[in-house]
């Protein structure tokens, strides 16, 4: 090979896996078909799937459900229909990180304030006026935007705009519908999801450029300032305390007592339960590079990024609390809510995923993917792991699930599995029927 050849991608494979592993013979699924009632999950939603990626460097592999031309035997009024729009409902579960879930890309958000939604006569439907002065964009009719720095917290969602006349639009709150009861689909019925594994997201393309907003639920809707990426670098060894870290150190003994010889180099994930003055979490909380080791102790310096926000996770090589290989453990959002902090600033302190199969078993509880003919739908993310010295790269394992509307019968077909992202020599767009 010359020095000036470079190695395009293979193409992306998907497999079926089970315990995180592709399952042998390794055949790659072309089509994932199933059966089941109308109103009821398909038979596929318990089989686990992997992609395998060759010389691709990703950081996340964007999945989603391309819906806008679902077919079904009904009758001709049946083709070619938007699955959303029509009441179909699609789910996805990652089971070795949180979920995490997009919203439909929106093209704007509030300026930073408070901004009046003046009621209609029409329920859940409002007007804003001089919208470009409190909006950081322009906008068209179907647009959607959000709001995230309401007086009522309860306002801070995702809007549609239904119509504009001159500077003031007329907006639409979703949040009331479902299609059973409304022959609607409701987009902010992701805002209510279960955010111990679930990750709510939403992406801006605005006149700024692209930027991301991580949501925090309990007690209303709250949104944090976020970067594309919320992974953090792999630790070695994770372990809790219930008092602050009182000198970047620890002694041997607390590793080789579960039979670890730590290395230079390692990183130790420490979490502060309490501070030991009553509040929850600790400064000291974060991630640390192992630096030295010698007299009985292992010394270590923090490598934690310098902004704290919530749903930053990271992967666990080993759990010294659970004695468990294998862990994630993300920022504990009662301890960071709605807000972003400089590192070691604010007290905080990590969760653990515990994907279990209550969960696993009831798709009903997975995340949700919305959006409809007129949205550009994100979807949900993987993420790739290293397998073989960054040359062949594996995802986390994944399972979807599609409920038909009750009005569906005979055969449903038209849906698309679609995986979108950036390598780091082109963009890549796979289907799987």
């Amino acid at each position: 090979m010359n020095a000036t050849d470079i190695p395009l991608p293979q193409d992306t494979q998907l497999y079926q896996a089970s315990n995180n592993q592709i399952l042998e013979p390794r055949l790659a699924v072309t089509k994932i078909s199933g059966s089941g009632n109308n109103n009821a999950f398909s038979s596929f939603s318990v089989n686990q799937y992997k992609f395998n990626l060759y010389n691709q460097n990703t950081i996340g592999i964007n999945l989603f459900i391309n819906d806008k031309s679902v077919s079904c035997t009904r009758g001709p009024i049946y083709y070619n229909l938007n699955g959303f729009d029509y009441g179909f409902e699609y789910r996805f579960l990652n089971y070795q990180s949180p979920t995490i879930c997009f919203a439909p890309e929106v093209q704007a958000t509030d300026l930073d304030t408070n901004v009046t939604l003046t009621s209609t006569s029409t329920p859940n439907t409002y007007t804003i006026s001089d919208y470009t002065s409190v909006l950081s964009n322009s906008l068209v009719v179907n647009s959607l935007f959000f709001l995230r720095n309401q007086t009522s917290n309860s306002q801070n969602k995702i809007y549609r705009v239904l119509s504009i006349n001159g500077n003031t639009i007329t907006v639409y709150d979703d949040s009331n519908d479902s299609f059973s009861g409304t022959g609607l689909a409701s987009i902010n019925v992701i805002l209510n999801q279960n955010q111990d594994y679930i990750f709510t997201r939403v992406k801006v393309a605005d006149l700024s450029g692209e930027y991301y907003y991580g949501l925090y639920n309990t007690g209303g809707f709250f949104w944090a300032p976020q970067t594309l990426g919320l992974q953090l670098p792999t630790a070695d060894y994770g372990i809790s305390f219930n008092n602050e870290l009182p000198a970047n150190n620890l002694n041997y003994s607390i590793f080789s007592a579960q039979n670890l010889s730590p290395s230079l180099n390692e990183v130790i994930a420490i979490n502060v339960l309490t501070n030991g003055a009553g509040s929850l979490g600790g400064k000291t909380s974060g991630l640390y590079l192992i630096t030295k080791i010698t007299n009985g102790k292992v010394y270590f310096q923090p490598i934690y990024p310098s902004t704290i926000f919530i749903q930053q996770f990271f992967k666990v090589k080993w759990d010294l609390d659970l004695v468990s290989a294998n862990q994630v453990w993300y920022v504990n959002p009662d301890t960071t809510m709605g807000n972003n902090y400089l590192y070691s600033t604010v007290n905080f302190s990590f969760s653990k995923l515990n994907i279990n199969s209550t969960i696993s078993e009831n798709p009903s509880s997975w995340a949700l993917q919305t959006g409809g003919a007129n949205d550009t739908v994100i979807g949900f993310t993987v993420l790739p792991n290293d397998v073989n010295n960054n040359y062949i790269k594996q995802s986390d394992s994944f399972s979807i699930a599609i409920k038909p509307p009750t009005w569906t019968s005979g055969s449903v077909e038209g849906l698309l599995l679609n995986a979108n992202y950036t390598t780091n020599i082109l963009p890549v767009n796979q289907e799987v029927a």
